[in-house]
Formats: C-alpha cells, sequence, structure tokens
C-alpha cells in the first residue's frame, strides 16, 4: 500500500513570458462565468460576488453567489439570498437577459 502525502494538478502559464508549469489545489481555484451586455461588453461573474438578477416570473433576487455550476449551456448559480441562511440555486434558463448585475461597493455591473 502507497501513502499519498499531497494530490493537486499542473497548470502551465507564461509568467514573464517564459512558459512554466505550476502545481494547483482545484479546492484553491474559484468558477467564473463569462456574459455578454446588450452592448457586446464581455462581463465576468466570481463566486464569492454579491449579485442580483430578475428571474422570468418578475421575482428579483440579490444575494452572495457562492457556487457556479454545471455546463456552458445549462449554468446554475447557487446564491445565499440578503436576510437568510438557506441557499437557492437558479438555473440560467430562468433568469431575464441583461439582469444579472455584480453589486460592487462602487457600482453595479449589468449583464
Amino acid at each position: 500500500m502507497i501513502i499519498v502525502d499531497e494530490k493537486y494538478k499542473l497548470i502551465e502559464l507564461e509568467i514573464d513570458g517564459n512558459p512554466r508549469t505550476l502545481p494547483i489545489n482545484p479546492s484553491d481555484a474559484w468558477n467564473v462565468i463569462e456574459c455578454q451586455s446588450e452592448d457586446g461588453e464581455v462581463i465576468k461573474v466570481n463566486e464569492g460576488q454579491k449579485i442580483t438578477f430578475t428571474t422570468t416570473n418578475g421575482e428579483i433576487k440579490e444575494g452572495l453567489l457562492t457556487k457556479i455550476s454545471g455546463g456552458k449551456k445549462n449554468i446554475e448559480l447557487e446564491i445565499i439570498p440578503e436576510g437568510v441562511e438557506y441557499k437557492e440555486i437558479w438555473e440560467s434558463n430562468v433568469i431575464m437577459d441583461n439582469s444579472l448585475k455584480v453589486i460592487n461597493d462602487e457600482e453595479e455591473e449589468d449583464y
């Protein structure tokens, strides 16, 4: 039997113009989605950001984005809504176009 001391993945990056292979712990990484706004600008949404969006039945949701999962065409957003301690999961197909916004301390970004 072997005893495993550590498990990680390798990633190849270019740093200062030189290719380097570095170890990465997948649990240290976070998920990101990119969306296009009405004017065609590409905007990034990261796990750990505060977001707001409107569902297809007109309900406005706001909360901390704790997890992004699913495939490219069917993304699921897990949020903890403002003022509660439970999580909600929302599929991308029930979020109205151009209603997803990241709430920053300084400004809001539309998606």
